[in-house]
């Protein structure tokens, strides 16, 4: 009888655990995506907060349909590039080489190509050179690239795509 009692107190003490590790694993793929795109994470009194990678992409597409469509409207005139999609890249790796595509042609328009991207981009906007909805726009897609998480799906990809093509460059 000893032993049974102790494997019913035994019990009553590991389900809840057990259940929660079971629940989790049920769950892990979808944890996984939720904690990929998890950007910032608050837990306090005031309740929990946090901010997800796709309100980030929001924002920016956001300020992507301020950018006023006519180039002749715009003093952003980088230069031409097709922004296409290569099947031999990860998501991540074809934002990012878009991106430092963007900074190399923000660079050569600041005609400094020492100057960090920010530097380049404020002076372009300082100068008249861009706009400043296209100044914000270029920040937010900058700010975007640098916060990448590992695994990106490839809706990101063509949401990217259509902001940098967005730029006429």
């Amino acid at each position: 009888m000893e032993i049974l009692d102790f494997i019913i107190k035994l019990l009553d003490v590991i389900i809840w655990p057990l259940t929660l590790l079971i629940i989790l694993g049920f769950f892990k793929s979808e944890l996984k995506n939720f904690f990929a795109h998890l950007k910032s994470f608050q837990a306090n009194k005031d309740g929990v907060k946090f901010e997800a990678f796709e309100n980030k992409v929001q924002q920016a597409k956001n300020l992507f349909t301020k950018i006023p469509k006519a180039k002749s409207d715009r003093g952003l005139e980088i230069g031409t590039s097709s922004y296409n999609i290569s099947n031999a890249m990860s998501n991540k790796a074809q934002i990012l080489e878009w991106n430092e595509e963007l900074i190399n042609k923000i660079k050569n328009k600041a005609g400094d190509s020492t100057l960090m991207s920010r530097a380049a981009l404020e002076k372009l906007n300082k100068t008249g050179q861009i706009n400043f909805s296209d100044y914000k726009a270029i920040s937010a897609l900058l700010d975007l690239a640098a916060e990448l998480p590992t695994h990106l799906d490839s809706k990101y990809l063509k949401e990217f795509q259509k902001m940098y093509k967005s730029l006429n460059i």
